[in-house]
């Protein structure tokens, strides 16, 4: 297992920093796919998938769903190239969220999805001063910088930097006195990359996690200075924040979008339009991640992708609400269900550590704050299916994974028990999103 989380968290690396992009001689070599098969071969004699986390047969019913619906719209070459363009994500989330399971595993993850991005907000600097980074990339629409593969696109790149910043922040609770200063100065760099995008999304939830860290921090007054501060420099400053309402083009343009994405919905409510025909029949994308999924894959895939990323969430969340090591409930509310043999057989003693609890929970309050970052982000963005989505998807999983081998009491969470507050939250999300619209036309 070892070497498969080694494998891994270098393709994630090289996802992020593409250097294999910038390099001439290195161009055309499949690098990536040769890492990722090479991960999934390490990771497959090691240990099998512990099916306790419902996302793990989630995922590959998800990616089927998507192909079943480009072909009951009529594709059949669509439906294999949407199977053939989601399998590395389906072998990328398998890996990550079985092997990285321990305490210093996920450090690893933070530590280079922290850098990482601080390298990416370095170019972004670079970028500005020159024209073009020293990817080859140029700035977007005349200021906007981008970066080359999965973010070439400013609020991709304002995405990458969002989820960020809390494992920047966890990094910094982890460093001694020079370590500090170097993550304040990543995170300082991070939130201008952010003010570089001019990404309106990156925007409001970089505003939104740092309310959150003052209120969890310091409490509901310092938030509200904080904020205020907050909008007042950013008032100040030129960003497209200026032309935030209906009204403004790009905003009437969502809008609209997303009346005709609820039309799309409508017409076909079970199976949708089909995994990417939004653009066949509008000229805009989504720009909304929850009006994209309903449309496309309709109620059914729907339904699985919140669930997915729902439950994913979910289980952090249960793990930073409780207070205490699972094994020191003497009478839980519920009995926890056993661990799968294969999984308690190599499971550590339910002997536990405070300590090491303290930490799941900062890791698990991590990938919340991140979660949430995205969130926001994503509901002015068609990201639904994006890379960034499933890794943290997949950490979220890793990290109840991790908690169950070392504390098998730990509330074991199943889809049975979620699926109808998950299909209540599906159905309310569409009558909220009609609403949305309504009120804005």
């Amino acid at each position: 297992m070892k070497v498969a989380f080694t494998a891994i968290l270098l393709y994630v690396g090289l996802v992020y920093l593409r250097p294999h992009e910038i390099i001439p001689a290195l161009r055309e070599l499949p690098i990536l796919p040769v890492i990722l098969g090479a991960a999934f071969l390490a990771w497959l004699p090691s240990r099998k998938p512990p099916f306790d986390a419902p996302q793990l047969w989630l995922f590959p019913a998800l990616i089927a769903w998507m192909g079943l619906t480009v072909l009951l719209n009529g594709w059949a070459g669509g439906a294999v190239y949407t199977l053939v363009v989601q399998f590395p994500l389906l072998l990328l989330f398998f890996v990550i969220s079985t092997s990285t399971v321990t305490i210093g595993r996920h450090e690893a993850f933070i530590a280079m999805i922290a850098l990482a991005t601080a390298v990416l907000a370095l170019h972004g600097v670079d970028q500005v001063a020159t024209g073009i980074g020293w990817s080859g990339a140029s700035v977007s629409q005349g200021s906007r910088i981008t970066y080359i593969g999965s973010f070439n696109d400013p609020n991709d790149l304002a995405l990458a930097f969002v989820i960020a910043l809390p494992m920047q922040a966890y990094m910094l609770g982890r460093s001694r006195f020079a370590g500090r200063v170097f993550w304040l100065a990543c995170i300082a760099l991070t939130a201008y990359g952010i003010f570089l995008t001019n990404s309106r999304g990156g925007i409001l939830a970089a505003l939104a996690l740092l309310l959150l860290a003052f209120l969890s921090r310091f409490g509901v007054v310092m938030a509200a200075v904080a904020g205020s501060a907050a909008v007042g420099a950013l008032a100040m400053l030129p960003t497209r924040m200026e032309s935030l309402s209906a009204g403004e083009s790009s905003a009437a343009g969502r809008v609209e979008s997303w009346y005709v994405g609820l039309q799309m919905f409508f017409s076909r409510p079970i199976i949708g339009i089909g995994k990417g025909n939004y653009g066949e029949f509008h000229e805009l994308t989504a720009h909304n991640s929850l009006v994209l999924v309903f449309a496309e894959l309709g109620i059914v895939g729907y339904f699985i992708w919140l669930s997915f990323v729902g439950i994913s969430i979910y289980m952090v969340w249960r793990i930073v609400r409780q207070k205490t090591a699972p094994a020191s409930i003497s009478a839980p509310s519920a009995p926890a269900a056993p661990l799968p043999a294969r999984l308690s057989a190599s499971a550590p003693t339910p002997a536990t550590n405070e300590a090491d609890w303290r930490r799941f929970q900062k890791i698990a309050r991590t990938y919340l704050a991140a979660m949430g970052g995205f969130a926001i982000c994503a509901f002015f963005l068609s990201r639904s299916y994006n890379i960034l989505l499933v890794i943290l998807c997949a950490l979220c999983v890793a990290t109840y994974v991790g908690v169950r081998l070392r504390w098998p009491r730990f509330e074991r969470v199943t889809f049975s028990a979620l699926a109808m507050p998950m299909l209540g939250v599906a159905l309310g999300s569409i009558a909220f999103m009609y609403l949305l619209v309504k009120v804005l036309v």
